[in-house]
């Protein structure tokens, strides 16, 4: 029936629409994955953005095909009201059980690119790990709270308490990575990165030193000069009595 062949063709464009929305998910899960093994991960927070962002993808996509198949089977029956009864039961069930294989083979694509994209995020964790732990073979956050000679930073104790404030979208990107296990707080990350920020200004910060100490000589010296003048100053005055 012309009919019947419409609402098939229908459903099939569905499908097929799907399966084109869920290779471009596969194309950028794909890519993901060249850029993991191709590079060390030094920010993972952008990757797992990125993941996340497929996944919301995945499942409008799925939502979307969902409704449009439920749309096309619903207006078929309507019609098929018009039918004779036992045609019109024929149809439906026909229709009815070509709906389920669509569902079906939707819902295991679906199954499929959702563990993919698990499968992708548990990499990129083992991934920064080892990025972190090979970072760590030089530093340790202890080691970060003691200062190198002719360093800025007076030397301390092993541990110093002090409060910070962030910016809420630095911290977020703190919390994921303790939620994520690679920090077991956020203290520790937070000394980790200071480290590193301190680390990776190291020459800047050897301008300022050099700059700081001649200004110290400097204001010695007037300090100097003017205990000096204070000295004649007394000794005149004590001369003249």
């Amino acid at each position: 029936m012309i009919k019947e062949e419409t609402w098939r063709n229908a459903l099939e464009k569905s499908l097929e629409d799907f399966k084109a929305k869920i290779q471009v998910i596969e194309q950028e899960l794909e890519k993901i994955e060249r850029e993991l093994e191709t590079r060390s991960i030094q920010e993972p927070s952008e990757l797992f953005s990125r993941i996340t962002a497929l996944r919301r993808e995945l499942k409008t996509y799925y939502s979307v095909f969902k409704r449009e198949i439920e749309a096309v089977f619903s207006s078929a029956k309507t019609e098929a009201r018009e039918m004779p009864q036992e045609e019109a039961e024929e149809l439906i069930e026909d229709l009815d059980d070509m709906v389920d294989e669509l569902m079906e083979t939707a819902e295991d694509l679906v199954e499929d690119l959702f563990d993919r994209l698990e499968d992708l995020k548990e990499k990129v964790k083992e991934s920064w790990k080892k990025t972190l732990r090979e970072m760590r073979k030089e530093i340790t956050v202890e080691k970060s709270l003691e200062a190198p000679p002719g360093s800025l930073r007076p030397r301390t104790p092993s541990v110093v308490i002090s409060s910070v404030r962030l910016p809420e979208a630095d911290l977020k990107v703190i919390d994921s990575l303790v939620e994520a296990g690679i920090f077991r707080s956020r203290n520790e990350a937070i000394a980790f990165f200071v480290h590193r920020g301190i680390e990776g200004s190291k020459d800047w910060l050897e301008k300022i030193n050099s700059t700081l100490e001649n200004i110290r000589k400097l204001q010695e010296e007037a300090k100097r000069e003017i205990m000096s003048l204070l000295d004649e100053s007394s000794e005149k005055i004590e001369a003249n009595r």
